[in-house]
């Protein structure tokens, strides 16, 4: 069942099928948002390290991706479909760049632990978390210039798979 709703430009196309991903992506933004204030909060001030920023760069990711993903599915092709697509984009690809980022920082504190404080300090993670969004903006830059066609979409999975593989073979090493 397809339901329409026209205004102001933008049209969203409800489709039952949906449901349980607008559900899940609700359920994603409400847990991330409590994330963020524990780590606000932080009354025992146990989140003031380089990992729990890394972390905390995770949950601000996945928060959005969860915030833009049902307009994707949602939207029907508008004018506005691009802006969606490309925050979408990014999102995406920079919760998939800090779980790379977190796996290496586990890598490292397990692998050479006594040489953690020295490589991950928080004058890197504040140079790490910029490189982590800029990197992850290169490919919705690329699907602008590219267009929808075969080659965006062979760059989009060769880096998905390229940070997903990366991320197994740290913890696995871990």
């Amino acid at each position: 069942m397809v339901a329409n709703n026209n205004t102001e430009g933008l049209n969203f196309e409800f489709r039952y099928s949906n449901l349980p991903f607008v559900i899940i992506c609700v359920i994603g933004v409400a847990s991330n948002v409590l994330l963020l204030i524990a780590f606000g909060k932080d009354p025992l001030k146990c989140f003031r390290n380089s990992g729990a920023y890394l972390v905390m760069n995770l949950w601000v990711t996945d928060c959005l991706t969860c915030i833009f993903a049902p307009f994707i599915h949602a939207m029907t092709k508008t004018s506005w479909y691009p802006v969606f697509e490309y925050f979408t984009l990014w999102s995406t690809f920079a919760s998939l760049a800090s779980i790379l980022s977190v796996s290496i920082d586990r890598f490292i504190l397990v692998a050479i632990p006594i040489r953690h404080r020295i490589l991950v300090k928080g004058n890197v993670i504040f140079v790490w978390l910029p490189a982590v969004w800029t990197m992850s903006c290169a490919l919705p830059v690329l699907r602008l210039f590219c267009g929808p066609g075969q080659t965006f979409e062979i760059y989009k999975y060769a880096f998905c798979q390229t940070i997903i593989i990366s991320s197994a073979v740290f913890y696995a090493f871990t």
